[in-house]
């Protein structure tokens, strides 16, 4: 699904991801084998250990680095085409200000028409709606500074698309 979101809103102009929160690789693996230039960023130092594991076990030469930072504060040299946190990433988020701080994180690190995707879980309405996919994705109104996009009604998967740069005034009314 993240590469049909890539395709369907990117216009066919990511190339470099920023997996915010990866774990131990499980996104930013195939997206690297896909062609993406990735960057994962978690602060669990074994899940890093674990990801860094498999990088040296893998065979073919990936463009995929992991660093052991803070989502809600990391700043990378270079604006990503796109950010991911997946895996209720920004559920893990204890107070509202950590989930502000982890928002503009992603932002700060995007170029201004960036793709920001990520899940948000529901439990009972997960479990209620296992038996279905999300094939389709459907376009929501325009917010301010971004587009808010999402798979189809009965899916956890949510994707902002940034429209220009702002001030980080802006930034915080914007979420």
């Amino acid at each position: 699904m993240i590469d049909k979101i890539f395709h369907t809103y990117g216009n066919d102009s990511i190339s470099t991801v920023l997996d915010l929160g990866c774990g131990t690789g499980n996104h930013a693996f195939p997206l690297a084998g896909r062609g993406y230039e990735v960057v994962g960023v978690d602060c669990s130092e074994n899940m890093l250990t674990q990801a860094h594991a498999k990088l040296t076990n893998t065979r073919t030469k990936l463009k995929l680095s992991f660093r052991e930072e803070d989502i809600r504060s990391v700043k990378l040299p270079g604006q990503f085409d796109a950010a991911l946190m997946m895996f209720a990433v920004l559920g893990y988020q204890l107070e509202n200000r950590d989930v502000l701080a982890t928002l503009t994180s992603a932002r700060q690190n995007l170029r201004a028409g960036a793709l920001l995707i990520f899940d948000v879980w529901y439990g009972p309405a997960v479990l209620m709606n296992a038996h279905r996919n999300a094939p389709e994705l459907l376009r929501l109104p325009t917010v301010k500074f971004f587009d808010l996009l999402r798979a189809n009604s009965m899916s956890p998967v949510m994707c902002v698309q940034f429209r220009s740069t702002c001030g980080e005034s802006q930034e915080r009314d914007s979420y």
